[in-house]
Formats: C-alpha cells, sequence, structure tokens
C-alpha cells in the first residue's frame, strides 16, 4: 500500500520589490505598470490561492524600512521561505532579449538555490518558455544571507513587448506557479538529505 503524501503548509512571506517613490522597471505594452504596482496585485493573488491549498501567505512592503525591514519582518513572523515578486528590464536590444530567472539570496546552506529551481521550472512551465528563454538560477553575492531561504523572481522582461504581454495574459498562472515552487520545495524538505538536488 502506497503511503498518501503528507499534506503540505508552511508561511509563504512575499516581498513586493521597490517602493511606491522608487517603483522599479515600467511594464510597456500590455503591462502598463511599474513593478511595484503590478507585483501588488501578483502578491494579492498569490495569498488568495495559497490559502485554499494549505499555505498561510502574507505580503510584506519595503516603503517603511527598506530590504532589511522587510526581510525582519518576514522572519518575525515565522517565514518558511521569502518570495521577493520583481520582473527584468534590459537597456539594450529591448525587442530580443526576453527569458525567465531566479535569483537565489540566501545560499544553498538555508535552501535558496533549491527553492529558486523549483520556482524556476513552475514559471518556465505556466509560461510556456522554449530552452532559449530559461535564464536559469543565479547566486546573488550580498553582505548579509538571510536565516530563510529568499528568492527574487523575474518572470519576464517587462520593457519587451512580447514578454509584457506574456505576463499580463498570464499573471494568474505565474501566481499559481509561485505557490506550486514553495509547495515543492516544501515536499523537498521533507526528502532525506541525500535525495535533494544539489546546486549546479
Amino acid at each position: 500500500v502506497t503511503e498518501p503524501e503528507p499534506a503540505v503548509k508552511g508561511r509563504l512571506a512575499l516581498v513586493v520589490g521597490h517602493t511606491r517613490l522608487f517603483p522599479g522597471a515600467y511594464g510597456i505594452g500590455a503591462l502598463a505598470k511599474y513593478e511595484y504596482y503590478f507585483n501588488n496585485i501578483l502578491a494579492g493573488e498569490i495569498v488568495g490561492i495559497s490559502s485554499k491549498r494549505g499555505i498561510t501567505a502574507k505580503t510584506f512592503l519595503r516603503d517603511i524600512g527598506g530590504v532589511k525591514t522587510a526581510y525582519t519582518n518576514a522572519m518575525k513572523w515565522g517565514a518558511d521561505a521569502v518570495v521577493e515578486l520583481h520582473f527584468n528590464s534590459t537597456r539594450r536590444r529591448i525587442d530580443k532579449v526576453r527569458g525567465t530567472e531566479m535569483l537565489s539570496a540566501g545560499g544553498s546552506k538555508v535552501g535558496s538555490y533549491q527553492l529558486a529551481q523549483a520556482l524556476q521550472k513552475t514559471h518556465l512551465k505556466v509560461l510556456e518558455r522554449p530552452d532559449s528563454q530559461n535564464r536559469g538560477v543565479k547566486n546573488l553575492r550580498l553582505r548579509k544571507k538571510y536565516a530563510v531561504p529568499a528568492v527574487l523572481t523575474e518572470p519576464v522582461f517587462g520593457n519587451n513587448i512580447y514578454d509584457a504581454r506574456l505576463l499580463a495574459e498570464r499573471r494568474s498562472k505565474v501566481a499559481e506557479a509561485t505557490v506550486d515552487g514553495f509547495i515543492e520545495f516544501q515536499k523537498l524538505k521533507l526528502k532525506p538529505q541525500d535525495e535533494r538536488p544539489k546546486p549546479s
């Protein structure tokens, strides 16, 4: 008899990238919003989807106290992981540069790289990216490493007209992909250490 998988639970902290005063990159075309405003909406969707799937999610803003305060509040809340929502931008070849990538912000020891891998997988699936638009997982070089797994998401290039439309049309799917990636990561933590994927 196959044992049923245990129900996956956990606390997912969502940090909205940038601030109201400095809202980040502007998404052209169908997006027609700065990162900060788009990702506030996306965070709300993620919270709603999470609650239906047994995950507790909460949004944290960088407006007061910046990045440090947002992450400190998330950790005080008891987050199992932090996902900071962004979208990418480029100043060159904006008609050609497209793709999805995740930025690991806490190192492999606390699981950030593994969380980033899970999120990359789920985002590539819902965005139906060809291999040429898989920009992979990258490590952020930070002076301070976070004590919980932390990942910055960059699902599209907001100033590429095709990527902007893709994100606008599939916002709800990206919200689902964020929850799916977190759940996949939480399942991974239940496996023995030697069965977990290693950073490449």
